[in-house]
């Protein structure tokens, strides 16, 4: 089963994702914060993470320098409401975002993308402890 990571503050979306994305035998990890996912990221190998941009606790660029650092190279997939030019611009410079959602978006969707993207993993969701 492949491990995604899901890094948004919005309960209500992460128990719409949860669902969908479990009912593609998908395993799910939600973290409501950049210093919650920062706990989580490496404890598994995330097939790809689910990031929105805007968080309680800072930017998810953020989030995307640190796995650049940490030298986990899982495909993000951003999922945001508001995503201002300059962010769209630097997205560009980061191989592993590979879609962009705004929000709302259609959770089906996004789940069924984010399967495709799962599937082109080797081994995912492999413990890390």
């Amino acid at each position: 089963m492949a491990a995604i990571l899901v890094i948004d503050d919005d309960p209500t979306f992460g128990s719409e994702i949860d669902r969908a994305f479990r009912q593609r035998d998908l395993e799910v990890h939600i973290a409501n914060s950049l210093g919650a996912a920062s706990a989580l990221i490496n404890s598994f190998d995330y097939a790809a993470i689910v990031l929105d941009l805007l968080l309680p606790d800072g930017h998810g660029l953020t989030m995307l320098d640190t796995l650049r650092r940490e030298a986990q190279t899982p495909s993000v997939v951003v999922v945001s409401k508001h995503i201002p030019d300059y962010a769209r611009a630097l997205l560009n410079y980061y191989p592993e975002v590979k879609v962009v959602f705004s929000k709302p978006v259609n959770v089906d969707s996004l789940a069924e993308t984010v399967l495709a993207i799962a599937k082109t993993r080797i081994a995912p969701g492999t413990d890390k402890k």
